[in-house]
């Protein structure tokens, strides 16, 4: 087994567990997120206790797992701490309570039902304890995985001893189960006809039911058909591998492994027969919950498989009608269905993540019919952004986005009131469409609760409706956060379109949801999450702007290429010197826009709301906010150059980033005539700067540096000498490659 490709971060420590029908596994997660001291047994189950009841062998498993934690209690690393107990169970569990509904592999066809966490406390007495299904850890675990990071939807299948599935949506955390019994994607214990090649089959499941799924595609369930094949095919059997190995009624499902390397006709007819169940449970995933971006398949029969299984049931999904399929698309499925990684850590990992960060992992959708009542709903988002070139010399303007409205206010920047006020007001106006000025004068030291009075006060004056109204906010970022501060709260929300007018308006400050304003010395203390009406981004605003406004949104453009996508770094790389001088009046400008806003997106949906605290977008925002506010005369592009300067130089001090790749960032950053080090950064700053990011994100720093160009991971901790390590190593470099310095 390979590790899995996973680590959760810094945070507190967990011992967790894997309870499943053929073995347990125990480990520490450690502090930095590691799996350590990785123990396995074999199961405790029905088969393993004959004729024990469902509630003793779930007291005897509880005794073991008590046993396991007061072992890890010894470790001297734990200083006598007491950490959480995660436990990922193979069981179909109630998630809301934690009462246990049956578990074929480990308890049989006892479906008594029991309550694990009530055993454990027997044992360890107010011990801090999460219990989740061993299917839902290990999705979870998945969905931490590079490769899913931006999925919306996840789905998994697990086929071990026994099969069920679960969907997550990724952007909040939830897997939804049902209201009353907690439970979602049982699909093992559907009953089904099976047969093979038109010869019908009917076996027992190990929790007693008859021709349920698991009787014939779980590991067991295989084996169990393994036992019927020379019956069934007795001459075929007889010319087979199966046959050739010798072996007797019980045939383990590595023989059929080898048959299957080996071409074996009867060995790939089987296999053909027992996905097909498997199959047709991803047909109706897909068919009912269209919004899954991939179904992963896991578990031992698809580690033992491997390629082999995933083509089967590849080969029977293409075989399957499937009506969105108007016609043949040969990609369809292998673009969806996958398989997970050969790793049995998923549930230990998924476990201990669910017990540190997602605890409500499950929530129910409706109230309950007795209190406490319980509200949760999930709200949709959802906003248009437009990228039209010359939208005052065209027909290329959006105009079905002002269709609803009878009034336009405008809130204008006073500076693009001047250049473009007319011709903004003549695009958004028109025969029965009134439009509205108010002009605002905008400066980072103007957005404070006096800029949020000045703007809601004009509202309040104009008499603004809530839907009949529309506000288009036209300028920079900081128009646009406070505009869209105002209009989320001035009569608890009236629809705000924004129209940036900056490159880092354009790439940044005007795609996501945040708006705000300073208060307190605080940047964007106060402040809500408020979606726009929608976004027109048109790149010809950028033309009537300085140098150093391009070079501070390009720092925006190379934060997202340096964290998320190394095709718009080498872009940046290759042209910055000539994309400052044209401000970006080409078509590598636009494709530069472009690419910076898709990279961001694909970054900031799934994670709007900022649940999810390693935000790859933090990259340069660390220490920057500090910088703004201490040091003089610094735009915010320049103080997220400097910050991601120093970023580089801690990941190549950390031993994260190779230098080549150190110096490379840093070159690009002097080619854009961005700040590489200032006078007056020092040590303490940087503290600050850390005590304050640990502030709002969850009282830890979870610090995104690169460890390669386009690629981030998270650290908790930089010691003193490190940082001043770091900041030697910039201001020595900048004064032996000095370059421009424009801050």
């Amino acid at each position: 087994m390979n590790e899995f490709p996973v680590t959760l971060g810094n945070g507190d420590e967990v011992i967790t567990f894997d309870i499943g029908g053929t073995s347990f596994r125990s480990a520490l997660v450690t502090r930095d997120g590691r799996l350590t001291s990785v123990q396995r047994v074999p199961s405790i189950n029905f088969r393993s206790t004959p004729g024990r009841l469902a509630p003793d062998i779930m007291d005897e498993i509880a005794a073991f797992i008590a046993k396991t934690v007061k072992s890890f209690w010894e470790f001297p690393v734990l200083a006598g701490r007491h950490p959480a107990i995660a436990i990922s169970l193979g069981a179909a569990l109630n998630a809301h309570t934690g009462r246990i509904h049956g578990s074929g592999p480990i308890l049989g066809d006892d479906s008594t039902s029991c309550d694990l966490e009530q055993a454990v406390n027997r044992h360890l007495s107010g011990a801090n304890i999460t219990i989740v299904n061993d299917v839902t850890a290990s999705l979870v675990a998945h969905s931490r995985m590079v490769i899913y990071h931006t999925a919306r939807r996840l789905a998994l299948i697990t086929v071990s001893t026994g099969i069920a599935s679960r969907i997550l949506n990724c952007s909040v955390p939830h897997v939804p189960v049902d209201p009353t019994l907690g439970t979602q994607g049982e699909i093992g214990h559907h009953r089904i006809a099976f047969s093979i090649e038109g010869r019908p089959l009917s076996l027992k499941c190990d929790c007693g039911g008859m021709n349920h799924v698991n009787a014939f595609s779980s590991g067991n369930g295989i084996k169990n058909v393994l036992s019927q094949i020379r019956e069934i095919f007795p001459g075929e059997f007889r010319a087979s591998d199966l046959n050739k190995a010798g072996l007797g009624p019980d045939v383990p499902l590595t023989a059929l492994a080898e048959g299957l390397a080996n071409g074996d006709h009867l060995c790939q007819k089987l296999l053909r027969a027992v996905t097909a169940p498997v199959a047709e449970a991803i047909k109706w995933h897909f068919t009912l919950d269209p919004e899954i971006d991939k179904l992963i398949l896991t578990g031992g029969v698809c580690f033992l498989l491997g390629e082999l299984y995933l083509s089967s049931v590849l080969a029977n999904l293409n075989s399957f009608e499937f009506y969105p399929l108007t016609s043949r698309e040969e990609t369809f499925w292998a673009d969806r269905v996958t398989l997970g990684p050969g790793s049995d850590d998923a549930g230990l990992i998924g476990a201990a993540y669910i017990a540190r960060e997602t605890p409500k992992i499950h929530r129910r959708e409706c109230l309950n019919s007795q209190p406490p009542y319980q509200v949760s709903r999930h709200s949709a988002v959802e906003y248009p952004i437009e990228v039209v070139h010359g939208i005052f010399h065209n027909e290329e303007f959006p105009r079905y986005l002002l269709k609803p409205f009878d009034r336009i206010i405008l809130v204008a920047d006073a500076n693009v009131n001047v250049l473009y006020g007319d011709a903004i007001r003549g695009l958004l106006g028109g025969p029965d469409r009134q439009v509205d000025t108010v002009v605002f004068h905008a400066s980072e030291k103007k957005k404070d609760l006096f800029a949020f009075i000045e703007i809601v006060s004009a509202f309040e004056q104009l008499g603004v409706r809530r839907r009949k109204d529309l506000i288009v906010a036209a300028g920079g970022g900081v128009t646009l956060d406070v505009v869209g501060f105002s209009s989320s709260v001035y009569r608890r929300g009236i629809p705000c379109m924004r129209l940036p007018t900056t490159l880092l308006a354009e790439i940044d400050a005007g795609i996501g949801i945040k708006t705000g304003v300073n208060f307190r010395q605080s940047k964007s203390r106060l402040g809500t999450f408020s979606a726009p009406y929608a976004v027109v981004v048109d790149p010809s605003f950028l033309s009537t702007l300085s140098d150093r406004q391009i070079r501070n949104g390009l720092s925006e453009a190379l934060k997202i290429g340096l964290a998320a996508d190394r095709p718009l770094f080498d872009l940046i790389e290759e042209h910055a010197r000539y994309l400052v001088r044209i401000k970006l009046q080409c078509e590598q400008g636009t494709d530069l826009i472009c690419r910076s806003i898709r990279a961001m997106l694909l970054e900031l949906s799934p994670n709007l709301h900022e649940r999810a605290l390693e935000r790859p977008p933090d990259y340069g925002h660390t220490f920057s906010p500090i910088f703004e506010f201490e040091l003089s005369d610094l735009e915010h592009g320049e103080a997220v150059a400097l910050d991601m300067a120093i970023s580089t130089a801690l990941a190549m001090v950390l031993g994260a980033l190779d230098t080549a790749d150190a110096e490379q960032i840093l070159v690009t950053q002097r080619d854009l005539g961005l700040p590489v080090s200032r006078p007056g950064v020092s040590t303490d700053m940087l503290l600050r700067g850390i005590h304050d990011a640990k502030k709002h994100r969850g009282g830890r720093l979870r610090m995104p540096i690169l460890c390669e160009i386009g690629q981030t991971m998270f650290i908790d901790e930089i010691s003193e000498p490190q940082m001043d390590e770091a900041l030697t190593f910039v201001s020595s470099w900048s004064s032996v490659k000095p370059g421009v310095q424009h801050a």
